[in-house]
């Protein structure tokens, strides 16, 4: 498949939360970046694993799937959830994931690729309830608060555009940044509880 298919616009996607379901729109064309290239690698040994294996539901049943598990009880902020995708994703590299979204979005392209070779894989966002009101509009206006003070290293107007939406009702909550960028990734199932 060559990169310009692997990185077209995704259309629309449902994700089911709860007893509600949302649409999630997306019309931006991801970039793929090598992770060393956005700054936010930092050196770290090499934890143990913990992936849970299920049989695969669609092919042979052979094939084991890859079941990585989001505890949204521990998350209390941004920084949570990036301990989280570290122990999930990093595991059994000897770096760590900065809380970058740009850097899971890159994380999530290995997810896919391993999919496309054959090793089917899901997410489980446990007590994700939990995950959205800690992730929800404080928390996101205070992300946007701290990019506002690096004036050299963020577009100051974009970031102030953003946190107006956010503050009028109408910007987009870390959280539902998060899920966006999963639905970017349509061969990766997130399942809500």
């Amino acid at each position: 498949m060559s990169p310009k298919n692997l990185f077209r616009p995704r259309s629309p996607r449902r994700v089911a939360s709860g007893n509600t379901q949302h649409t999630l729109f997306t019309g931006r064309i991801a970039e793929c970046r090598r992770p060393a290239r956005l700054g936010i690698l930092e050196r770290v040994k090499p934890q143990v694993h913990n992936v849970v294996y299920e049989p695969d539901q669609i092919g042979d049943g052979h094939r084991p799937m890859k079941k990585y598990r989001i505890n949204g009880a521990e998350i209390n902020g941004i920084s949570d959830l990036y301990e989280q995708f570290n122990r999930e994703l990093m595991a059994d590299q000897d770096w760590r994931l900065g809380a970058s979204l740009d850097g899971f979005n890159d994380i999530l392209y290995r997810v896919d690729s391993e999919i496309r070779a054959g090793n089917p894989a899901k997410f489980v966002w446990l007590d994700h309830a939990h995950s959205r009101d800690a992730l929800g509009i404080d928390e996101t206006q205070g992300w946007l608060q701290s990019k506002l003070s690096q004036p050299s290293s963020f577009n100051q107007q974009r970031i102030q555009a953003d946190l107006d939406e956010l503050r009028n009702g109408l910007g987009k909550t870390y959280f539902e940044i998060i899920l966006e960028i999963f639905a970017d990734h349509p061969l990766i199932e997130l399942e809500l509880r």
